[in-house]
Formats: structure tokens, C-alpha cells, sequence
């Protein structure tokens, strides 16, 4: 545990009782103040613990962006320190907590309850030992990532058109805050027997090459996605 090396406690036996003798800065000679006066006398030293510093908190790093909605919290071990606490805040002044740990025995803890996308957050450590708890480390942010885009909504050919070019230009509204659609056209509703499937399309149309067959059922759907990942 944590100790203030210069520090000490002698405690004396005298059967059946340990005494304290001595208490103080510690000496080359400060057993000879425990009063040992007949050989079964017996002392030990014990060094008296001190209240561990607060820990140095590592990752995410301050001001980091684009972080997991479950990420991975983790700081430097503090000697001497048994359990740490952890809170996590939507502010700089931590009057609006939404994560608090205590007794923590590692030095890292992941967060299972998905925080908010887009959101900052600030989260600080202590540590604790038997002589008590210290000081919160420095406060850090970071920032999470945003969240995937939804499905866009399709808008040409409308549903159930018939006589549709072989080529089509396929269309669809745009996602909020997409970077990228992934196109896909089969010939049966499970797309199991797909014809077209192509990912990273940036505009929010597709025209179709290679043409399809005539007089034919064709079904097709737009995903889209971006840092956060793809949507349904």
C-alpha cells in the first residue's frame, strides 16, 4: 500500500498485548526506543500509510472525437492505491453524472450502457486505499461518434412501376449526415439471387450499365453509411 517511507509505528509485545512505543520519524536507531527490557520481548515496525495520489487518466485522450458509445476508459495505476473511482458527466463541473463506479480494482473500465452519439462527455478518477481517497485527476473529453445513417427513402422508379428502361437511373433522398450508399438489385424479394450490389455510390442516383432483362421483376434498396457505420 501507499506509505510515507519516513514514517513509522514500533509496537511492542508483552504477552498478550502489542503496545505502540513508538511513533515517529524513522532512525538508524529508532528501535532502541521501543523499551525492550528481557529477551522474549519482541517489536515490529510498520510503515504508516499515506492517502494514494490521483491517478493520471491515459485514454481516450483529452479532446478526443469520433470515441465508441461504449468505449474503453483507462489511466495509469497510482502506488499505493487498492480501488479506484470513476465518473463520467455531460459537463465540466460533473453536475450531471451519468456514469459512477467506485471500487474499481483495474485500471480500466468499459462502459456497457451506450452513451449518446455526438455528445460530449467529461470523466475523471481517483484512488483510494486504507488511509483514505484521493483528489480527482485532471478532467477530460472526449467526444462520440455519430450515429449511423437511417434508410434512405427511395424515389425513382416508385414502387411497381412497370415499363422501365433496362438501364435504369435508380434515385433516393438523401440520408442525414451519409457519406456513402451501397446499391443493390435482385431478381426475388430476399435478394438471395442479387444482380447488382454496389458500395460507396457518393450521389444519391445510380444508373444502371449493364442491362437487365426484359419483361422481368426486379427488386431493389439503398443503404447508407458513415464513420458511425451502416444503417438498416
Amino acid at each position: 500500500m501507499g506509505a510515507d517511507w519516513t514514517k513509522f509505528e514500533v509496537r511492542k509485545y508483552n504477552s498478550p498485548n502489542w503496545s505502540v512505543t513508538t511513533t515517529g520519524t524513522r532512525t538508524a536507531t529508532s528501535t532502541q526506543a521501543t523499551g525492550l527490557t528481557a529477551f522474549s520481548d519482541f517489536a515490529i515496525g510498520q510503515v504508516i500509510p499515506t492517502t494514494p495520489a490521483p491517478p493520471t487518466l491515459a485514454s481516450p485522450t483529452n479532446g478526443a472525437t469520433n470515441i465508441s458509445i461504449t468505449p474503453t476508459l483507462s489511466w495509469s495505476a497510482t502506488y499505493g492505491a487498492t480501488t479506484y473511482g470513476l465518473e463520467v458527466a455531460t459537463d465540466a463541473g460533473f453536475s450531471n453524472i451519468v456514469l459512477s463506479q467506485s471500487g474499481l480494482t483495474s485500471t480500466s473500465y468499459v462502459v456497457t450502457t451506450p452513451l449518446l452519439n455526438s455528445t460530449n462527455y467529461y470523466w475523471h478518477v481517483n484512488a483510494t486505499n486504507v488511509a483514505g481517497t484521493s483528489g480527482w485527476s485532471a478532467n477530460w473529453n472526449f467526444t462520440t461518434i455519430i450515429a449511423a445513417p437511417p434508410a434512405p427513402v427511395l424515389s425513382a422508379p416508385t414502387n411497381g412501376t412497370t415499363e422501365i428502361s433496362t438501364t435504369p437511373t435508380l434515385a433516393w433522398n438523401a440520408a442525414l449526415n451519409a457519406q456513402s450508399y451501397t446499391v443493390q438489385v435482385a431478381a426475388d424479394a430476399g435478394f438471395t439471387n442479387m444482380l447488382v450490389n454496389v458500395a460507396g455510390v457518393t450521389s444519391t442516383s445510380y444508373a444502371i450499365s449493364t442491362p437487365l432483362g426484359t419483361s422481368t421483376l426486379y427488386y431493389w434498396r439503398v443503404n447508407a453509411t458513415n464513420i458511425g457505420g451502416t444503417g438498416a
